[in-house]
């Protein structure tokens, strides 16, 4: 058959022509360009894909912007779930595996550690996995704490297919009600902002910790916007839905929560994290009632979780603040 990479570059071109032609055409264009794409492995389409979404976007924003917003969601909130993630892990016999059921939605979550000890809730980020805290879910179990580490509903190899934050926020809030009260909230990436919806919600722990993660709501859907290279506007669309959606403005979901809470704050950056700006790590320390911050330099977006220095950073943060909530 044909090859992808002479169709992918003549599209990049055609998406050019059709940002600047009538909608009409650029349907007519788009569905004539279709015709010619040679199904392919997903590795050798995937650009391709995103062009046409990126474009499905663009086209509706033109004649029908409330309902690009809606699309834009939808993508946003549909996760994507690995079932054998946790197959893959090391060290098997140092953690086990246990289901709970929410709202009739089966949730994986891996334990760490003494049952007895100081308790510790661990949160990932958007489209990731407990696996990807794996290594300091363990250096928490080496210093005495029992850790909870969930795959977020819709993600990992818990059930489900899509969730707004407002609702993984409140989910972690009423899963892990009963256990009374963690030592330590921690969130890496979207988990921060995650862990920050379940403080709102009520969830009790002393200290609570951002590992790179986004300050609030419209900042990270700002990214999404952004790196997807939907129109500009399509944010103010979007934001316009969830204030409807959930009652409550996006730029006031994540940090400023903190400032109504009695709780310890330690924020974790670094400083090069091209995926999560470094202003974020400020916004979290200002709204914080009582906050430290730990920036670090060269550690990427995703391997700050993996690094020893972080690890014990984090163990002396909750020790010092005290016994178990």
């Amino acid at each position: 058959g044909r090859r992808v990479e002479p169709q992918r570059a003549r599209f990049q071109v055609q998406v050019a022509r059709f940002g600047e032609a009538p909608v009409g055409i650029g349907l007519i264009a788009l569905r004539h360009e279709l015709r010619r794409v040679v199904y392919k492995p997903e590795t050798r389409y995937r650009i391709l894909c995103w062009y046409i979404r990126k474009l499905d976007i663009d086209l509706m924003m033109r004649v029908a912007p409330g309902h690009a917003a809606r699309v834009a969601i939808r993508r946003f909130e549909t996760t994507k779930r690995d079932p054998r993630a946790v197959v893959t892990l090391s060290h098997q016999d140092r953690f086990r595996s246990e289901v709970l059921t929410y709202k009739g939605t089966r949730v994986r979550v891996l334990r760490y550690g003494p049952e007895d000890g100081p308790k510790v809730l661990m949160l990932h980020g958007w489209n990731g996995k407990a696996a990807m805290l794996h290594k300091l879910s363990l250096a928490l179990a080496d210093a005495g704490f029992s850790v909870f580490a969930p795959d977020l509903p819709g993600h990992g190899a818990s059930e489900g297919k899509r969730y707004a934050f407002h609702q993984l926020g409140r989910a972690v809030a009423e899963m892990f009600a009963p256990e009374g009260g963690f030592a330590a909230l921690i969130g890496h990436s979207g988990g921060g902002l995650i862990a920050s919806i379940a403080l709102a919600e009520g969830l009790p722990a002393r200290t609570y910790i951002p590992i790179g993660s986004p300050s609030s709501l419209y900042r990270l859907l700002k990214s999404y916007v952004e790196v997807s290279q939907m129109p500009p506007k399509t944010l103010d669309y979007i934001a316009r839905h969830y204030d409807r959606r959930f009652a409550t403005p996006i730029t006031a979901v994540g940090s400023q929560v903190l400032s109504g809470l009695d709780l310890r704050t330690l924020v974790i950056h670094d400083r090069d994290d091209w995926m999560v700006n470094i202003d974020n790590a400020h916004e979290w320390a200002r709204f914080a009632r009582t906050s430290e911050v730990e920036l670090t330099r060269g550690l990427t977006h995703l391997s700050i979780v993996n690094a020893p220095v972080i690890h014990d950073r984090i163990v002396g943060f909750i020790r010092k603040a005290g016994p178990d909530a």
